[in-house]
């Protein structure tokens, strides 16, 4: 906390007033960046109407915007979710998952509404499959993404990983 603070250029004391502690600091991390990513995503489900673009395209944009150029710290939520005495995990489970998965439901939905989608998609196993393939990669470790699937952390945030995601989120939602 001294580190985070002499960073920011304020006292400690400030940290710990604000934030009560280093989890409280954390999770006000974590809900600012999935709040900031929400309001993105109701924004392009907004927008939907007027793409010139696939809401594919869009979406992978979102994501390598909100997420991928943020990847440390979803990796540090995913080290803390899988600790068993995880302060963590009760706020994540209860406010912060959601603040995600629901918006990216709302934009399959609009999106098949409007055509761009199917509309006979089962949305709870679309919106998980649409996070598994965009966000998931990102909260596996860079050593661990190399061995397990061969690539580093440089090709995954390149446009050609990106390109295939939009293609692979096309292949599966499109008409």
């Amino acid at each position: 906390m001294r580190e985070v603070a002499a960073r920011a250029g304020v006292n400690p004391a400030m940290i710990y007033y604000y934030f009560g502690s280093k989890e409280g600091l954390f999770i006000a991390l974590v809900d600012f960046l999935f709040s900031t990513c929400e309001t993105q995503l109701r924004a392009l489900t907004t927008s939907l109407p007027q793409l010139d673009t696939s809401p594919s395209r869009e979406f992978v944009k979102l994501v390598d915007e909100c997420f991928y150029r943020r990847a440390p710290v979803l990796r540090l939520l995913t080290r803390e979710l899988t600790k068993a005495d995880s302060s963590i995990q009760a706020n994540y489970y209860t406010r912060l998952a959601s603040r995600i998965t629901r918006p990216a439901a709302q934009f399959i939905a609009e999106a098949g509404r409007l055509g761009y989608y199917r509309t006979d998609l089962n949305l709870k196993y679309a919106t998980l499959q649409l996070l598994l393939l965009t966000v998931h990669p990102i909260a596996i470790e860079p050593h661990m993404m190399e061995a397990a699937y061969g690539f580093g952390k440089d090709e995954l945030f390149s446009a050609e990983w990106l390109s295939s995601v939009e293609a692979d989120l096309d292949r599966l939602f499109r008409n």
